[in-house]
Order: C-alpha cells, then sequence, then structure tokens
C-alpha cells in the first residue's frame, strides 16, 4: 500500500506544480531556488520508480535564501507480527540538512547547479518480543550524528529538479534492553542517491 501511495503522490505534486503554469514558464527563470520556495522530493530507484527520499513519510526542502536552503525529511514505522512469538517494532527517525548552492550566485541563469550540506540525523527505535512461555524481552536504540552531502541539481523544467548526490555519515548509537547497554560508534557512506525535486513558490 506504501509502494503504491508514493508515486500517486508524486504523480499529484507534479500536476500541481505543472498544470496551468505552461504560459508562465519564459517569465519564471531557468529554475526555482529563491527565497520562500519549496519543494517536495522523491527518490528515483533503480527500475526508474519513485520512492523516499531523505524521510519515509516526507521529504521537503525550503529555501532560505538565493544560495541556502534547509531540508527535512521524517521517517515513522511500527509493526506487529502475532505468532508463536510476538514481535512489536517501532521507529521514528528525523534528517535536517543545511543546504549551501555556491554556483548559484555566480551563475544564477543556469539550470544546473552545485550543492553541498550537512546536518543533524537521529533515530529511536523499540522492539519488544513476547515468547510464549517466557518474560517479555524490549530493546531500546538511539542512533544520532550528523551527515554530509554534496551533489548536483539540473533542473528540467523552471520548477521540476533532478539530482544526484553523494552522502555519509557519522552516527553513535546507544542500545539498552534485556542484554548489558551498548555504545557503538560508525562512519558510514549511504552511497550515490537520485532525485526528483517538485518546487512550489
Amino acid at each position: 500500500m506504501k509502494q503504491a501511495f508514493i508515486p500517486c503522490l508524486a504523480a499529484f505534486a507534479v500536476l500541481l506544480a505543472t498544470t496551468g503554469l505552461s504560459a508562465q514558464q519564459s517569465d519564471e527563470g531557468a529554475h526555482s531556488l529563491i527565497e520562500d520556495a519549496w519543494a517536495l522530493q522523491f527518490a528515483i530507484t533503480e527500475n526508474l520508480t519513485l520512492g523516499s527520499f531523505a524521510g519515509g513519510v516526507i521529504s521537503a526542502k525550503h529555501h532560505r535564501g538565493d544560495a541556502r536552503a534547509l531540508r527535512y525529511g521524517l521517517s515513522l514505522s511500527a509493526g506487529h507480527v502475532a505468532a508463536r512469538t510476538d514481535r512489536t517494532d517501532a521507529m521514528i527517525g528525523v534528517d535536517v540538512h543545511f543546504l549551501r548552492y555556491p554556483t548559484l550566485q555566480r551563475d544564477p541563469d543556469s539550470d544546473l547547479h552545485m550543492f553541498w550540506g550537512i546536518g543533524p540525523t537521529v533515530r529511536f527505535q523499540s522492539h519488544r518480543v513476547s515468547p510464549p512461555d517466557g518474560e517479555d524481552a524490549t530493546t531500546h536504540g538511539l542512533s544520532v550524528g550528523a551527515s554530509g552531502t554534496i551533489g548536483a541539481e539540473w533542473f528540467v523544467r523552471p520548477r521540476i529538479g533532478l539530482s544526484a548526490e553523494y552522502q555519509s555519515a557519522l552516527t553513535a548509537m546507544y542500545q539498552s534492553g534485556s542484554s548489558p547497554s551498548v555504545w557503538t560508534v560508525r562512519l558510514a557512506q549511504r552511497g550515490v542517491r537520485f532525485g526528483a525535486s517538485v518546487y512550489f513558490r
């Protein structure tokens, strides 16, 4: 259900951004990297389908100036499996990136711009297992850290941009529960991500 919902939402956002704007395209400039512009972002997956980008629930970007923006991502998940051993899982995650567009001031009329950014990432997870002949076991995990990104965005239309970026993250995770508490630190590359942004202004 969720996989079907995301492409429908993306198609609806593209329709809102483009319907009734054909006559204005020549007056809008080459891009929408302007102050107070908002964008919804979607990942482009291997099969050229749309998926979640910075957050599974929503990924949005707000341009605070001509060369800077804030990107927000929110992820939520929960599930329960009723079997011989019941299992309940829940997760909430928040990602924020402070983005800069260094090429925008040098070449404001271009439809291709580089960007870089850095910001915090926070995840909280909870797992509960209920065996039929034993005590419940519950574990909690908290992950905090910072991630960095660098990439480029190409505007195929003034309100539609395609992007590619590299990401890396440094995170520390604390896990507590029935087993001894554990701290772990990890530096990981998140690989290359391709995305599509639909702008509203």
